[in-house]
């Protein structure tokens, strides 16, 4: 992250394992917004984590969430070459083009159709952002069942859930 010297020579540049969770937290939010990037999170915590650890962005304190946000062009600039194709998701890369353009950032992104693999980091970063985590007592087997739900938007993430299904078992479902 050359350019995050550019800017910002006193900070420290975050760590590989860091990055890759935070983009996979940042692909779990959906947070590219017209001129903005934000990160909702009833966590504020993990909001001021990330803030310490980039080292630019605000927080702001709501009553129902919480929310990380970058607004100085210069930072999304930075963000942008930090997201150029390290995401994931297919729907999220889409977002990411429409977000760069409307931010006038040229940068070169490789438009390929591959789908990135995710990272162990990307993972814990995109279950910690977006998976919900229900347990039930099932009373005849006297046990515990433990689930870890991820909900997802469109149709072109399921090879990603399908990826992630044959990690952790379980199943993919597609609704309309």
């Amino acid at each position: 992250m050359e350019i995050l010297s550019k800017y910002y020579p006193n900070i420290n540049i975050p760590d590989k394992n860091f990055l890759q969770w935070f983009i996979g937290f940042s692909e779990g939010n959906l947070c590219f917004s017209d001129h903005k990037f934000i990160i909702k999170h009833k966590n504020i915590q993990i909001l001021y984590y990330i803030q310490n650890k980039i080292g630019f962005g605000k927080v702001i304190k709501m009553k129902q969430n919480n929310y990380y946000i970058i607004q100085e062009h210069k930072d999304i600039l930075i963000l942008a070459n930090l997201f150029k194709n390290n995401l994931v998701l297919p729907t999220t890369i889409q977002q990411f083009k429409l977000w760069i353009k409307q931010n006038k950032i040229h940068i070169q992104y490789f438009n390929n159709n591959l789908i990135n693999k995710p990272s162990n980091f990307w993972i814990s970063g995109f279950i910690d952002s977006n998976a919900k985590f229900q347990y039930k007592f099932i009373p005849k087997k006297k046990s515990y069942q433990f689930l870890v739900l991820i909900k997802l938007k469109n149709t072109k993430n399921i090879p990603i859930l399908i990826f992630l299904k044959n990690i952790f078992g379980g199943q993919v479902k597609s609704y309309p």
